[in-house]
């Protein structure tokens, strides 16, 4: 089998937990619903989700976001990091 991501169709590793999960080079263009780009991270070395926006670090408290205009939600993956999947 096989998976691609669902914005750009790049070969991705298959994940069935994770079926629609973006490539690294998507998730580097994540931004807001208004175009600001964002900054995912892990909260801590045991994990936790957190957002900023790149240009001043303040807090964007959402889950949503967007690449190229497609909806996705971002959350902690279940081993560590940060999964993107689209919509």
């Amino acid at each position: 089998m096989s998976q691609e991501c669902p914005i750009c169709r790049a070969h991705v590793e298959e994940s069935p937990r994770y079926p629609r999960y973006i490539c690294d080079s998507c998730a580097e263009r994540v931004t807001d619903a208004e175009g600001r780009r964002l900054k995912l991270f892990q909260t801590g070395p045991f994990g936790g989700y957190a957002a900023a926006y790149a240009d001043n670090s303040e807090t964007y408290d959402s889950n949503e976001v967007y690449v190229n205009g497609v909806a996705c939600w971002a959350e902690e993956a279940r081993f560590g990091g940060i999964v993107i999947q689209a919509r």
